[in-house]
């Protein structure tokens, strides 16, 4: 399970298996559709052979990416967010290869 919050939480039956609190986009967090965009993030990941905690790992890190390059304002709507994943997808494959 993923939890998206100010941190979000990669856990399963035997407690946290991860977290990702970097980078902060507070108003990203009031922008309908992000947990959309993190669930198909992540979902993309899986679907493409890499194991569930990774991809949710991953998936946390690019979402909170994306949101960052969007610089979003309380006016802001997801499809704003959704054209920086592709960058924001190569940043984080980057610096995780």
């Amino acid at each position: 399970m993923l939890v998206k919050g100010i941190i979000d939480y990669i856990v399963n039956s035997d407690g946290i298996q991860g977290m990702v609190d970097a980078p902060v986009e507070e108003s990203k967090e009031a922008i309908g559709g992000t947990g959309d965009t993190l669930t198909g993030i992540v979902s993309a990941l899986s679907a493409s052979g890499m194991h569930i905690k990774n991809a949710a790992i991953l998936g946390a890190k690019i979402n909170r990416m994306a949101g960052l390059y969007a610089n979003p304002t309380p006016a802001t709507q997801v499809m704003e967010i959704i054209e920086h994943i592709p960058q924001a997808l190569k940043t984080c494959m980057t610096e995780n290869p």
